[in-house]
């Protein structure tokens, strides 16, 4: 009897050690790459970019040259591509890439299909990361006042999602603008509009003293039906990947513009002829395009004078107390890596490619692009600038940094590539369609109705 309690004594204190050690092993917490930071050691980081050199070097080399004087021993390489969807399709494999990247340039479409692909790290806690790296005291994280100057829609744009989590940081973002005939605008006592009833007086002024122009030319139905939505207070899309577009505010300034179209007061790109290249010979007399397009508007020369000044505004807006601009442009993501201090090192050059006023304004000035941060206009590199005179190329760049505006980004989540595919093809075939005099309500309606079967099939 004393054998038998002796054994189930020695049994019950044997389980009892397992389900210690089991539980001590069940709550052993893995490594985890949030709750380090830089140690300082020799790094080198890759960055694949599509940021061709002004002036001799990229704005990406330029940074990594000034980010070497903080971190000696992160040694950061660049390798330039043709655009985001080379690098998505060369990461895995390329026998021309000496290593893979660790950083790269991203569009929102790329994001999704990184994400899917299990490739980037999430960046949120990164983000608010209190750890301190010895050697530079420096918070890994940003710190108050670094997040609070960025642009806010930019870094909220970069959002995946209803659930906020945040796989890429901004860093290049461009928007439209209005290029006008200044020459013309100033023979005839004209200001650059900054409402769409201006805009509509002074294609009235044009179209009487110049019957067979097109006075406005619009590059991009997409961001023509996008913006205006924004102007208007209408919906489009949302983080929760629903189509929100086939509303009746959208569907009216559809129907005002498409008669503008038929009237012969403004034509697209697609659906009429190249807009910009129709401004150059003054065949219409404001264009609405890119911030980064102001060199392809530039006039024709006779006698190595330019046959017309070219003056450079705002987008229109529906309501000046209210004003929105859409934006689009390229992100960073940082790629899934087996060597922690490889993504450390990553994310610090990131987080200095996007606080640093001065990479910045070097960027901002040489892309033709929004500063993701407000104090880059403080910066040295931006004051030299506007203490010259300023090229018709770069004069879109005093616009975007100085215009008071709410830019805004379109949500991001997996398929909202098809909306913007969809909205073109919505708006060239409604202006198509549009029959000047009729009760267009019923086609309009249809085509709305398709395009968002389209997006939803």
């Amino acid at each position: 009897m004393k054998k038998q309690l002796s054994r189930l004594l020695a049994f019950t204190l044997l389980l009892s050690t397992i389900a210690l050690f089991s539980c001590n092993f069940k709550t052993t917490k893995e490594p985890d790459i949030y709750d380090g930071a830089y140690d300082g050691s020799k790094v080198t980081i890759n960055v694949w970019h599509t940021m061709f050199a002004s002036s001799g070097i990229s704005a990406i080399e330029r940074a990594a040259e000034r980010f070497k004087e903080l971190y000696p021993n992160i040694t950061v390489k660049t390798n330039v591509w043709d655009d985001c969807d080379h690098i998505y399709e060369n990461i895995d494999g390329n026998p021309y890439a000496e290593t893979p990247p660790n950083l790269v340039f991203c569009s929102p479409k790329q994001i999704v299909q990184y994400v899917n692909d299990n490739k980037v790290i999430e960046l949120n806690r990164f983000i608010d990361s209190q750890c301190v790296i010895e050697s530079t005291g420096e918070t890994m994280g940003f710190t108050k006042n670094q997040h609070n100057d960025f642009v806010p829609a930019f870094l909220n744009g970069e959002k995946l999602g209803a659930d906020g989590k945040i796989y890429s940081l901004p860093f290049s973002k461009e928007t439209d603008l209005l290029y006008y005939n200044k020459t013309v605008f100033n023979e005839l006592g004209l200001a650059p509009p900054k409402t769409w009833d201006e805009v509509e007086n002074c294609i009235k002024i044009l179209k009487d003293h110049y019957p067979d122009s097109t006075p406005l030319g619009y590059d991009s139905e997409e961001n023509l039906f996008i913006t205006l939505a924004a102007q208007y207070g209408s919906d489009y899309t949302n983080l929760n990947g629903e189509f929100l577009f086939d509303n009746d505010t959208n569907k009216e300034f559809v129907s005002k513009f498409a008669d503008w179209y038929k009237n012969g007061w403004l034509t697209t790109s697609y659906i009429g002829y190249d807009t910009i290249e129709s401004f150059a010979n003054q065949e219409m007399f404001m264009s609405i395009a890119s911030s980064r397009g102001a060199a392809y508007h530039s006039p024709n020369r006779i006698d190595g004078e330019y046959e017309f000044e070219v003056g450079v505004a705002p987008i229109p807006q529906v309501d000046l107390s209210n004003p929105k601009a859409n934006t689009t442009g390229i992100s960073f993501c940082i790629l899934n890596n087996e060597n922690t201090q490889e993504i450390y090192a990553s994310w610090l050059f990131l987080k200095f490619l996007t606080t640093d006023p001065e990479a910045q304004a070097f960027s901002a000035i040489y892309n033709k692009s929004i500063p993701m941060i407000n104090s880059a206009k403080e910066s040295p590199t931006y004051k030299n600038f506007i203490s010259k005179d300023i090229s018709l190329q770069y004069s879109p760049v005093k616009v975007l940094f100085e215009q008071s505006c709410d830019y805004f980004v379109c949500p991001i989540f997996e398929g909202c590539e098809k909306a913007t595919e969809n909205i073109d093809l919505l708006v060239q075939s409604v202006f198509s369609k549009y029959q000047l005099g009729a009760d267009n309500s019923a086609m309009i309606d249809e085509e709305f109705n398709k395009a968002l079967k389209n997006c939803t099939n």
